[in-house]
């Protein structure tokens, strides 16, 4: 085969990760490549067994600074007597600003007591500004500098410094557990790391490192654990890979390390998307020996605002123990590197994750493995009203993309041919060795509505649906392709096209997928709170802005042409102005997305807000 592959599975968590090596190379100098999706992804956190880097004891929450600060009898009422789940208290724990306000998505609304953060000595990580000191240089503030378990002075992690003495951050916390399990279960977020150039799977002085991200998810075996050897596409933004960030590297005795340099990587957790620079990144990774295994941990500053804008979307903080006014505080007085040029306040957190990874192919647009295709078809499941069609055994109906499809059983795309005549097939001899005929079983003698049978001349019995023969192509590969469209004569079955949308809608790719946007390529997003599950706190109810940070939001208005179309209407607001709504949802943009497929509004704290996904599909923390 002559090449090797490895893929790395993301998901956070410190597990034990697969690696191997596909095929031998037929030439020892041969340029091979290895491949590995990221598997487990934790914050590198280092737990003393009596929790000694803590010593005024583990950080205070959300919840507990709520119910403590109630008078006693209303305490007893809200938590029934202290007997109400934490996560049932969670929606009103959060909502402890003087107006009701979440201070999670409004951390300035109060004034919390000081968090406790790590105070020991010892932690994982490695020296990123090169001095033992802490003192500030001209890429970093001044810090204090933990040291390694194994007695190396100098290393930074600020992010330790200020998560380490947070519950949901420590070992087996929830905070990271659940991510971790949420990212295995629906893939979003998985990181997949290319390595290009190797000679020598064990010392190699010159690869290329890649880091992109999958659109698959993980393959799994009967034991619930991603399988090795499996293939992922990459994540791709109309033609061009949506991330592919590079660092030289090298191999030395199996253990992969890099240079530092500035790397995008996709996030997911919690319910938020992101895709952060990681700066001065660097990644160590050690391949087992028998190339079926990995660990390793990555190293750089970590943007302070983006992880606060995790703290501030995710859910779980009743779980977390973590108190959000503070923890944004502490982050600011901690942040060590890459000093604002007005301000000199730090704006990166020095951190250390720990991955572990598993190998796989690493599938490029142009590339196709032991007959995959790249790219996938996704499922539409939008609501709208469709007749239904009997179907004989056999068949299916799949919603796509381009519409409703027939299919076979093995949702095959089907397709007819416009040289038939009526009730006949016309394709013979080489004809069938492309496009084959859909037989029906033997014995069939009668079929819905809709569909008859047709007489070959060899004998055979052919379905037909309104008297037009049916086919599949051979050059469909798996199922949900759809190449046969418009070759030759022949179309697919469309049943029912996809729902319009207005002209001004623009399809986007992000983390999460393809999704719809406005003309200038912004996220759109639908609000999605009935009224009567509002949580009592002021709402400005009947106008664009019933929610919970309308500071936040820019509603998308309609001008006075604007007309319905398919699941898009408009509504009157009571200032008269006219809003875009999808699926009577109105529709509004988020001023912290800044780019085409920025996902910065879908938060899980604010989570009756949904993105619209291209596929139909709902959004994970959609309210309903």
């Amino acid at each position: 085969m002559g090449q090797r592959y490895f893929l790395l599975s993301a998901a956070a968590g410190l597990g034990v990760v697969l690696i191997s090596f596909i095929a031998a190379p037929a030439n020892a100098t041969e340029s091979k490549t290895l491949g590995f999706v990221v598997r487990d992804w934790f914050t590198a956190a280092y737990n003393s067994r009596f929790n000694d880097e803590c010593p005024e004891g583990l950080a205070i929450g959300n919840d507990e600074l709520w119910w403590r600060s109630l008078p006693k009898d209303e305490r007893a009422e809200l938590t029934n007597n202290g007997q109400r789940p934490k996560l049932d208290r969670y929606p009103t724990a959060m909502r402890r600003g003087p107006d009701g306000e979440n201070v999670c998505l409004n951390p300035t609304v109060v004034t919390d007591p000081p968090m406790r953060v790590v105070e020991g000595k010892y932690s994982y990580g490695r020296n990123l500004d090169g001095n033992t000191d802490g003192r500030a240089m001209p890429k970093t503030c001044a810090h204090d500098n933990f040291i390694h378990l194994d007695g190396t002075p100098g290393i930074d992690n600020q992010m330790y410094r200020l998560v380490g003495c947070v519950l949901g951050w420590r070992k087996g916390g929830l905070t990271e557990m659940i991510s971790h399990e949420r990212r295995r279960q629906n893939g979003l977020g998985m990181i997949l790391i290319e390595i290009t150039g190797v000679e020598d799977a064990r010392n190699d002085d010159d690869v290329t490192v890649a880091f992109y991200r999958s659109v698959d998810q993980y393959v799994q075996g009967g034991n619930g654990r991603p399988l090795p050897h499996s293939s992922y596409n990459i994540d791709m933004a109309g033609d061009r890979p949506r991330y592919g960030d590079t660092l030289k590297g090298r191999i030395t005795d199996g253990e992969l390390t890099t240079v530092r340099g500035d790397v995008s990587l996709p996030f997911y957790a919690n319910y938020t998307f992101m895709h952060p620079v990681i700066k001065d990144m660097d990644l160590r990774l050690e391949i087992g020996a028998d190339g079926a295994s990995a660990k390793g941990l990555i190293t750089g500053y970590y943007d302070m605002e983006a992880f606060l804008h995790y703290i501030g979307g995710m859910q779980g903080h009743t779980s977390s123990a973590a108190d959000c006014p503070a923890m944004v505080k502490a982050a600011y007085e901690l942040a060590d590197g890459y000093p604002d040029s007005d301000t000199g306040q730090c704006t990166h957190l020095s951190s250390a994750f720990e991955i572990s990874a598993i190998a796989a192919f690493i599938i490029h647009p142009d590339v196709r493995a032991y007959g995959e295709t790249s790219g996938n078809v996704e499922q539409m499941q939008w609501s709208a009203a469709v007749e239904p069609l009997p179907l004989p055994p056999g068949f299916k109906i799949f919603k796509t993309e381009r519409g409703q499809l027939l299919t076979d059983a093995q949702t095959m795309t089907l397709y007819v041919s416009s040289a038939d005549p009526p009730g006949a097939s016309a394709c013979n001899d080489a004809c069938v060795r492309t496009w084959l005929p859909v037989e029906a079983w033997w014995g069939a003698r009668s079929a819905p509505d809709g569909w008859s049978l047709i007489d070959r001349t060899d004998g055979s019995k052919l379905w037909a649906y309104k008297g037009q023969p049916l086919y599949r192509y051979t050059g469909d590969l798996q199922p949900e392709d759809f190449s046969g469209d418009g070759v030759d004569t022949f179309s697919a079955v469309v049943l029912e096209p996809p729902p319009p949308v207005p002209s001004w809608v623009t399809v986007q790719y992000s983390d999460a997928g393809p999704l719809l946007a406005d003309a200038n390529g912004m996220t759109l997003y639908a609000y999605d709170l009935p009224e009567d599950r509002a949580f009592s706190t002021p709402f400005d109810r009947g106008t664009s802005r019933d929610m919970a940070t309308p500071h936040m939001w820019t509603p998308v208005y309609a001008d006075d042409a604007a007309a319905p179309t398919g699941h898009w209407a408009v509504v009157i607001l009571d200032d008269g102005q006219r809003q875009w709504t999808y699926k009577g949802m109105k529709i509004s943009v988020y001023k912290a997305d800044t780019e085409p497929g920025d996902l910065n509004g879908q938060r899980g704290t604010d989570r009756y807000w949904r993105t619209i996904m291209k596929s139909g599909k709902d959004m994970a923390g959609a309210g309903r």
